[in-house]
């Protein structure tokens, strides 16, 4: 959707428009990739050459774009699909194992912390 591409073009900070698509372009490759590859071992060098920008820039320019961390953008993608699996009735353990969560003590944890946060905004 063209608006919303111009909406995420205009945090960016740069001055001319072919840099702000060009810079946005580098951070959706890296954004397809963390989407792509979920499950695996993902860290901010690697995100960082796939978009060839140095760590600073990548990072300053994600959080611009998706108003949070590759991190935290990653968590979000795993704790979105364990809520899928956990509402058709897999357990927490072989969620875990889907997903890749560090272990289920954490899982769980952060699917409550999830909750208690959007319980706070509405």
């Amino acid at each position: 959707d063209q608006v919303e591409v111009n909406h995420h073009l205009s945090k960016i900070s740069s001055v001319k428009q072919q840099t702000k698509e060009e810079l946005y372009r580098r951070v959706l490759r890296a954004r397809d990739y963390i989407q792509d590859n979920k499950r695996e071992g993902l860290n901010l060098e690697m995100m960082s050459q796939l978009s060839s920008l140095s760590k600073f820039h990548f990072l300053r320019n994600f959080k611009a774009i998706f108003n949070q961390s590759p991190y935290q953008y990653l968590l979000q993608l795993k704790l979105q699909e364990a809520r899928l699996l956990l509402d058709k009735d897999y357990s927490y353990n072989e969620v875990n194992s889907l997903i890749g969560f560090s272990d289920v003590k954490n899982l769980r944890k952060a699917i409550k912390k999830q909750e208690n946060v959007r319980t706070k905004q509405y």
